[in-house]
């Protein structure tokens, strides 16, 4: 639970954390960064309980509202994949994990601790999945803008 001005209290799921805390990031507003700081302290504490909506959590701050122009919220994101792309976590909700980051920017590839090599969770099998996963998006999107009445606006390979 936040308290804003005025005492009024905003208490917010964790699906909304993310969605908050840019909002709070882009209206800079004065004597707030106590309330983005319990908001980032909240976020960090959910996804060290629980994975998945840890997973959640970063997906929604990467996806959907990180923004390039936003250093601090970029920032935020990267913080939040180191607590949740650890050894551990890859190795006992693998499945959780990599499909979260299959959906990432490219560099986050490098904020992970890979498993042992040789085993499904070594650093190059992560790599070959991420590239495996995003080359079909590509490849579909590809299809589908060549058969659709618009396909002739785009130039792809």
């Amino acid at each position: 639970m936040v308290t804003f001005c005025y005492g009024e209290k905003q208490l917010f799921k964790a699906t909304e954390c993310a969605a908050a805390l840019l909002v709070l990031l882009q209206l800079e507003l004065k004597n707030c960064k106590d309330v983005e700081g319990k908001i980032e302290e909240y976020m960090k504490k959910i996804a060290k309980k629980d994975v998945s909506k840890g997973v959640k959590m970063l997906e929604d701050c990467v996806v959907k509202y990180e923004m390039d122009d936003n250093e601090k919220m970029k920032k935020f994101c990267e913080y939040m994949a180191k607590i949740l792309v650890t050894k551990d976590n890859i190795k006992n909700h693998s499945e959780l994990v990599i499909n979260c980051l299959m959906k990432l920017p490219s560099y986050y590839l490098d904020i992970v601790e890979y498993g042992d090599a040789h085993t499904d969770n070594s650093e190059f099998n992560i790599r070959i999945c991420y590239i495996k996963y995003n080359t079909e998006i590509y490849l579909s999107l590809k299809c589908y803008l060549k058969h659709s009445e618009h396909w002739t606006y785009f130039y792809l390979e």
